[in-house]
């Protein structure tokens, strides 16, 4: 990832399983599709088990996506057995005029992240936006929003499908929460809360209501470059009312 490029979305699931056929089960029931499950693994010593490649998991559905199943080592200067983990990428297909995939990435810490979305080039250009610093390349705050929200309502509606009801928007940002919700499954974060916590204490984040931000246009309390010390926490229950904002320039 390029630092302070892409924009993520992080949430808490509940049915990561090391055992891939359980969690493809899962996914496959939660998106009504089947799958192509593609093996990966970034370590050669296999104990005598021999790797898997591709697998199917045909239930009947209309459509069909790919399952990534990457399989890395927990430590490297040990053998693999009884050392191995493994997360799960897949790629959902979109209908909307910025993309036409969205990325999610399920890791064994029981966390998952959308990556790269497009809601501008880089973290800080977002930011910019969604304070009016960039209103000049908009002909209105309608067409912001729109854009904003026709992305944002796209994952509300795919992430709602696996029971999740919000997620935090930050960045890639070499942060210390990086290195322990991405890598570590040891790391015990069992809820949101304890996530946003994590991140204060770890990294001196400072939280902002997304769609509060977006509408209203709140002055940020940001000390770091590219608003490194800013994340926007998305309730996806959260209401969304127009009617008062000007919406057209002056």
């Amino acid at each position: 990832m390029s630092f302070a490029k892409s924009i993520n979305a992080i949430g808490k699931y509940d049915f990561y399983s090391f055992d891939d056929e359980a969690f493809a089960k899962n996914i496959a029931n939660f998106f009504k599709v089947n799958l192509k499950i593609v093996f990966h693994y970034d370590y050669e010593d296999f104990d005598n088990q021999t790797p898997k490649d591709i697998e199917f998991l045909d239930l009947g559905y209309k459509n069909t996506l790919v399952l990534d199943v990457r399989y890395f080592k927990l430590d490297y200067e040990k053998p693999s057995f009884n050392n191995v983990s493994n997360m799960y990428e897949i790629h959902i297909p979109v209908d909307i005029k910025q993309i036409d995939t969205l990325w999610l990435e399920f890791n064994d810490t029981g966390f998952f992240q959308v990556d790269y979305i497009p809601f501008n080039g880089s973290w800080n250009l977002f930011i910019e936006d969604l304070l009016g610093l960039n209103d000049d390349y908009y002909s209105s705050k309608k067409e912001l929003i729109d854009s904003i929200l026709e992305l944002r309502n796209t994952y509300v509606n795919i992430l709602q499908k696996i029971n999740c009801s919000s997620v935090v928007l930050t960045t890639d940002g070499a942060y210390n929460f990086e290195e322990e919700i991405f890598v570590n499954p040891n790391t015990k974060l069992n809820s949101m809360d304890d996530f946003l916590q994590f991140m204060k204490e770890k990294d001196g984040i400072k939280f902002y209501n997304f769609i509060d931000v977006l509408i209203n246009r709140p002055a940020l309390d940001s000390n770091r470059n590219s608003y490194l010390d800013i994340a926007l926490i998305d309730n996806f229950d959260d209401v969304i009312d127009l009617s008062k904002i000007e919406l057209t320039k002056s």
